[in-house]
């Protein structure tokens, strides 16, 4: 899908929330993404990853601290 004109922004990046950084980034590649940014600490909240899909949007993971 690709952005219309209006107020929707041409540049989002979605996260979606999981619990295994490790885990899904396995499934991402099985499927054809890449991981493009690897598990980045963000102190005392959790930890986040960006992924491309196999048609090259960018997307994101997010795993909250427990």
């Amino acid at each position: 899908m690709k952005p219309q004109a209006g107020p929707w922004p041409s540049k989002l990046a979605l996260y979606i929330d999981v619990d295994d950084l490790d885990a899904f980034a396995e499934k991402i590649r099985k499927a054809g993404g890449k991981i493009v940014v690897d598990k980045v600490d963000v102190p005392g909240v959790g930890q986040l990853s960006l992924f491309e899909d196999p048609e090259g949007r960018v997307l994101g993971m997010w795993k909250r601290l427990k």
